[in-house]
């Protein structure tokens, strides 16, 4: 048998609300017009039968409805009136506990947030890696850290050193154009000779499968070393200097008859046959480097006066722009951060420039005394000492991990007060 309870409605808006949750029925009769929204003429008591078990809100008071029981009372626009039962019940207890719930869960979440989006902004703020910068000179090839502090890796002697790459074992290759030979370097800065038959190297490139490409400036070839130190003939080129291979393995080749050369990868063999790449607004090109989006970036060397100290980026069509020209004197080797910035090597003035990846001029890295003259190439590792390939040329591994914890935090606050 429902449960039949007598209330003096007084708001119109309140017993809209009973009507619409649909928690009570309005038994017809001369003044309770069950059927209109308008509700009885207030200030008058109704009859309304409970449907089912539960608790309604009204103006924000809990009505508890217990089957079986007949109550009976008043809402008014002040709250509550009549039995005790109704504004003590079991219902309206739970509900404020539960609001109560809510109100102190708001505060500790606020502060959370707060606090992971200060850590977030900090650590991309901060420095996003500890990389360390590898500089051929005149006589050394100096370490420099992210923050401009450089010391000694290998003294080399006087012998007009050039190119620089790093083999998956991390070990360091370098030219030198005065001797004519390529020397290995351990992670530890343990020099011995690789190899033999170059005539004044210059670029050198790593490929996918660990072999040395060798751009000859004195015989107008590229050498091509294995893994276990033989030597072949790649191609010929009139004049090459700087190499670079993108991420689908094709190498590009500097000339300083102010072409880059493309020489095409297909099913992982590399054509000796290449094809002109690029020839505008190049003068006298040097160190080349790839973006993460696949832009090669190329220094020309050349003076002002004929077109040089500038950097021209290229898209993988080969359509070029200006990316910088500031902060360039006689600029050689190029290199990428792990944060996407570019630096350049200005060899007529002894110092190490750095561009954002928009091409901002971020001035010079530091001073470096380490520097004696002419810095040429360069080349990255991470502050473990792992090269800093096209492949992992993105931000330290923390920082995503951060970003993750953060976007997982966010998921989770979302979804508990969904559920709340």
């Amino acid at each position: 048998m429902k449960t039949r309870w007598t209330f003096k409605i007084s708001t119109r808006q309140k017993y809209r609300s009973a009507v619409r949750d649909n928690l009570f029925a309005i038994p017809y009769s001369p003044i309770t017009p069950y059927r209109s929204l308008d509700g009885p003429s207030f200030g008058r008591s109704i009859r309304l039968h409970a449907r089912k078990s539960g608790a309604m809100e009204l103006g924000g008071n809990v009505l508890g409805i217990e089957s079986g029981r007949k109550q009976s009372g008043s809402v008014t626009s002040q709250g509550l009136r009549g039995s005790p039962r109704f504004t003590t019940t079991q219902s309206q207890k739970s509900n404020r506990k539960q609001k109560q719930k809510r109100t102190d869960m708001k505060l500790p979440i606020s502060s959370i947030l707060t606090a992971t989006a200060a850590l977030l902004l900090g650590c991309l703020a901060a420095p996003v890696s500890a990389d360390i910068l590898y500089v051929t000179t005149n006589s050394t090839i100096t370490a420099i850290t992210g923050a401009g502090s450089a010391s000694v890796f290998a003294n080399i002697g006087a012998v007009s050193n050039y190119g620089l790459a790093f083999d998956s074992a991390r070990n360091l290759y370098q030219t030198s154009v005065q001797n004519s030979s390529i020397t290995r370097f351990t992670p530890g800065g343990v020099g011995s000779s690789f190899g033999g038959g170059t005539n004044q190297p210059i670029g050198l490139a790593f490929d996918g499968a660990g072999n040395l490409y060798v751009a000859n400036f004195g015989n107008n070839t590229i050498e091509r070393i294995t893994p276990g130190g033989t030597f072949s003939l790649f191609t010929s080129l009139s004049r090459p200097s700087g190499l670079a291979f993108d991420s689908a393995g094709n190498l590009y080749v500097s000339s300083s008859t102010n072409v880059i050369e493309k020489y095409t990868a297909s099913g992982g063999i590399l054509s000796p046959v290449g094809s002109v790449f690029a020839s505008t607004g190049l003068s006298d090109p040097d160190g080349l480097a790839f973006d993460r989006a696949g832009n090669l970036y190329v220094a020309n060397g050349a003076p002002t006066n004929l077109g040089g100290n500038t950097i021209m980026k290229f898209t993988m069509a080969g359509t070029a722009s200006l990316f910088a020209s500031t902060g360039l004197n006689r600029p050689l080797g190029l290199a990428f951060d792990s944060a996407g910035n570019l630096y350049a090597a200005n060899s007529g003035g002894s110092t190490i420039e750095k561009f954002s990846p928009t091409g901002t001029d971020l001035g010079v890295l530091a001073t470096v005394p380490n520097i004696d003259s002419s810095p040429r190439e360069l080349a990255f590792t991470d502050d473990a000492g792992v090269p800093l390939r096209l492949a992992n040329q993105v931000p330290e591994p923390t920082i995503w991990a951060m970003l993750g914890l953060g976007a997982a935090f966010l998921v989770g606050v979302r979804r508990f007060r969904h559920r709340a």
